[in-house]
């Protein structure tokens, strides 16, 4: 018998460097029997681009985005670019990664170990591992300055799921503490002075227990003040769990860090990645970082120090129109009494199909759980996933997973998200607070909404119901600025969804009975659903590509880098003429980019950082205020009719049921519990701003005055102290409390001496102590003047939300203003006068 074998390792035989030519020489499963037209045409665009250290490749989900990896490390091991690493973001995709290789004929290994196996070493196989065995402090491939291990040289690396790696590459280098820790409870007490010179109130309240809703920025100029004595201080602690694995990585560049304080924990963030910490993934001669199709890339740039030319020329499929079948639906567009709880119960009877909900946190997730669905711990998630993909039958809900969790087919035919996915960093709630008009904090929300969406659907012939759960989620996806934000492909199907559950609600039986009607025909596959789908899909059409944040990104990087070599004025003059020269941001990232480059320039010169933290507070109230104080910015009337204002806002949204969405979302935070008033002052602010007033929060934005004031005409302002954390049953208003609605009264004097002042306490009492003396024309919103206002606000709210936004003039809202007394002049009903004792 003739030895085949033999005549493999000849010498004289070139190995294929070309993917298609290594595809087609393999010996494959039947898995593979062709690679597919865009598979083809990227990897060709990727050879004739090889030679570039980094490239970026977008695929569709389902593209067979794994085999398209492999064959390019592949080709790069054959062409002596090696080693070659392929890294996921766990070990379940490790598993799928090695089977896909298995099935396409090319070699690859593991480790658990820190021994590296030889044929990775080699350069004879690819090593496929986690993204964590690369990115931690102690890892074996190396870490920049550690004698302790030699650096392995990468040839070349796969980065699966790069904008999901980015953000496990930031908790790395970032570092938090809760507060029974010993490095909380040393270091928060060093920035009390100056954490209560910004917001005093604030301040007091989350340091001393009494706010679980607010976060404080700690000044930089404090930060940095005391940088030798924080890094002591932590270096004494660097064999602690929460350091081990990140200290050697982060201790020389602590200066640039931002620090975030709440009750719970104290939060280090990196301005960006010190990324050449990693020199083994930093100086790889080539880096392949597989994307979706639609997120900004920008932040590549930024963090892993992706070239400018890489991110606005990615290789990608031409195809935008095959992203499989989803039916995206509100059952509160149904019918919006509709509750979570309904869903849950409901749900948990199925048994002919999978059910997963996704939520943004455990304790949204018990509720889920009280109906029979299982919440896997993060080591059972897998388990989970093999379970979901060999039967049916299964109701899971799994917490903050919005990416990294594949779920084909019938592992998952009806998908729940449950609520908006919050922010899970103290970086990421500080920066939706204070940057709320930011374009950058509002792309990532939507992208990871967008993540979410598609857990359920991997393959352009799979399908899924897609059922959306949440005041706050409904909400927002239906806003004109947000849609902004995702695909024209997602677009298409929110849209088409709100118009099927309108449809839905005028069949007959229950409301449930419509939704479970109505999810029932696509899963048994209505054709003339399917037809509609294609349809409208087809007609969608491509997303555009907004490369406007990579210029930004660039900056922020070069400002960084040089901040890191002592060139402190010149990072800060990189950002500031940026600034200057593009002209184009809005208002909050102006304002925040003016505060970056002041936190540069504080070494260099502390003088000007001040001047233009000044600035930067000017053009963005909730930004820090410079130590030396700054001038209030008084809220001048806009000479607008409050119905022109509210005919703005509800035309903000596109389906004018997530208008009473929004507000009802409001009036849930604006009531008399304790921990509640940051949120509580942040939502009645708001709650103004729907009823078509100009809204400040003087003492949170210039740590003086009142806590809310509403302009609601030329001359007339509400000055509102609000005390919603004191308990319902006192009847009585203390001294303190009428001591600062006085306090208040005279600011308010001083600054608007021509001005008409509602002086408004927000108590459940309006007797005054023995002791207690407030002005005369001193008012209280009471708990049933409260419950009153939060009726005639949703009464309101549910009769705008019965036609298109559109079509109401705004004669017809002032009409129904004053049926629910709350046209200007009619605020006056819901406040009790105060009484003496």
């Amino acid at each position: 018998m003739v030895d085949f074998g033999k005549l493999l390792g000849d010498e004289n035989q070139n190995s294929p460097i070309k993917p298609k030519e290594i595809f087609e020489s393999n010996v494959r499963s039947s898995r593979f029997p062709y690679l597919r037209s865009d598979q083809e045409k990227i990897l060709q665009e990727w050879f004739e681009n090889r030679e570039l250290k980094d490239n970026i490749v977008k695929m569709n989900t389902g593209g067979g985005k794994t085999a398209v990896g492999l064959l390019q490390l592949q080709s790069s091991l054959n062409e002596n670019v090696g080693p070659a690493l392929y890294l996921c973001l766990d070990k379940l995709l490790v598993e799928q990664v090695l089977g896909d290789a298995e099935d396409l004929g090319i070699d690859c290994v593991t480790f658990e170990d820190r021994n590296f196996p030889e044929e990775f070493l080699n350069s004879e196989a690819i090593l496929v591992t986690t993204f964590a065995k690369l990115f931690n402090a102690k890892t074996v491939f190396g870490v920049e300055g550690d004698g302790a291990r030699d650096v392995i040289n990468i040839g070349s690396v796969i980065i699966d799921d790069a904008h999901a790696a980015l953000n496990k590459a930031r908790e790395v280098f970032s570092l938090s503490f809760d507060n029974q820790s010993d490095i909380y409870q040393k270091l928060v007490p060093m920035f009390k002075d100056s954490l209560v010179a910004q917001s005093r109130g604030t301040a007091l309240d989350v340091l001393e227990g009494r706010d679980s809703y607010g976060i404080l920025m700690v000044p930089y100029w404090a930060w940095i003040d005391r940088i030798n004595e924080i890094t002591t201080l932590l270096s004494e602690h660097s064999n602690d769990e929460s350091l081990k694995f990140k200290w050697p990585l982060v201790r020389d560049f602590l200066e640039h860090y931002f620090v975030y304080i709440s009750t719970h924990r104290i939060e280090l963030s990196p301005k960006c990645l010190p990324i050449q910490k990693l020199p083994s993934f930093h100086r790889a001669q080539r880096r392949i970082f597989m994307s979706a199709t639609l997120n900004d890339d920008s932040s590549l740039i930024k963090d892993f120090q992706v070239n400018k030319n890489t991110v606005e020329n990615p290789i990608e499929s031409d195809t935008y129109s095959d992203i499989g079948e989803r039916m995206i639906i509100a059952p509160q567009n149904i019918d919006k009494n509709l509750k979570p709880f309904d869903i849950a119960r409901s749900f948990s009877k199925l048994k002919n199909y999978n059910v997963v909900t996704l939520v943004s946190s455990d304790n949204r997730a018990s509720l889920w759980q009280d109906n029979c669905f299982n919440k896997p711990a993060p080591s059972e998630i897998s388990q989970i996933i093999k379970s979901l993909k060999e039967s049916v039958g299964h109701k899971v809900v799994l917490s903050n997973r919005y990416d990294g969790v594949d779920l084909p087919g019938d592992s998952c035919r009806i998908l729940i998200i449950d609520d908006l996915p919050s922010a899970t960093t103290l970086h990421e709630q500080y920066s939706l607070y204070a940057r709320p008009d930011s374009r950058l904090m509002r792309m990532n929300q939507a992208q990871k909404i967008e993540q979410g969406f598609g857990r359920s659907v991997r393959s352009v012939n799979d399908y899924s119901v897609v059922i959306i759960l949440g005041k706050d989620l409904v909400s927002i996806i239906s806003t004109n600025e947000f849609q902004r934000h995702l695909s024209p492909q997602t677009v298409t199907q929110i849209n088409l969804g709100t118009q099927v559950a309108a449809l839905a609600s005028k069949e007959s039986g229950s409301s449930m009975q419509q939704l479970g009607a109505t999810i029932k025909q696509v899963l048994d596959r209505d054709p003339e659903w399917i037809k509609l789908h294609r349809q409208r899909i087809t007609s969608s059409g491509s997303p555009e590509k907004d490369i406007s944040l990579i210029d930004v990104a660039i900056k922020e990087r070069e400002a960084f880098d040089l901040a890191c070599s002592n060139q402190s004025i010149r990072a800060a003059d990189t950002i500031r003429h940026f600034i200057n020269a593009k002209g184009s941001f809005v208002k909050d990232d102006e304002a925040w980019f003016l505060q970056l480059s002041a936190s540069y320039l504080y070494n260099g010169d502390k003088s000007r950082s001040m001047e233009v933290q000044l600035a930067s507070h000017t053009k963005n109230t909730f930004l820090l205020k410079p130590p030396s104080g700054i001038n209030y910015k008084k809220l001048t009337a806009k000479q607008t009719r409050q119905t022109l204002k509210i005919k703005q806002f509800i035309s903000s949204f596109t389906e004018a049921n997530s208008i009473v969405l929004h507000v009802t979302k409001l009036l849930d935070d604006i009531a008399f519990k304790p921990d509640s008033s940051t949120l509580f002052e942040r939502s009645f602010t708001r709650l103004g701003e729907c009823l078509g007033f100009d809204t400040q929060q003087p003492e949170a934005e210039f740590n003086n005055g009142c806590d809310i004031l509403w302009n609601i005409y030329d001359d007339d302002y509400l000055v509102i102290e609000a005390k919603n954390e004191v308990k319902t049953e006192r009847n009585l208003i203390y001294k303190s409390e009428s001591e600062q609605i006085s306090s208040s009264d005279n600011w308010f004097k001083k600054h608007y001496p021509d001005k008409n002042g509602i002086l408004v306490l927000i108590h459940p009492s309006n007797k005054l102590h023995y002791e207690a003396f407030t002005p005369s024309n001193t008012s209280v919103i009471n708990e049933k003047g409260l419950g009153e206002l939060k009726e005639n606000v949703n009464g309101f709210f549910t009769t705008i939300a019965q036609r298109e936004p559109h079509l109401w003039t705004p004669e017809e809202i002032l009409g129904i203003l004053k049926t629910y007394k709350l046209e200007r002049r009619q605020l006056s009903s819901y406040l009790t006068q105060v009484e003496e004792k």
